[in-house]
């Protein structure tokens, strides 16, 4: 994405996301949790304001009554 790992650590995930995507991919995100997980396809910005196409795969657990989520994206 161009950004250091010190700057990937501050940004949030809409932070990558360009601005016309980000409410269609909190819907996503929300079905996706519902229903334990899955996979969406979306586009993630580069620093330098470039797009690249992306997957995204969510899934949530728990572990002693706390619930953890764990999202990978990578570029298609």
């Amino acid at each position: 994405t161009g950004f250091s790992m010190n700057e990937l650590t501050t940004l949030t995930l809409k932070d990558l996301l360009p601005t016309t995507l980000k409410e269609t991919l909190s819907n996503n995100i929300i079905e996706l949790l519902h229903a334990k997980g899955g996979r969406t396809d979306s586009l993630c910005r580069y620093r330098d304001g470039s797009m690249i196409p992306i997957e995204l795969s969510i899934q949530s657990f728990d572990i002693a009554s706390e619930k953890y989520y764990v999202l990978v994206m990578h570029d298609i």
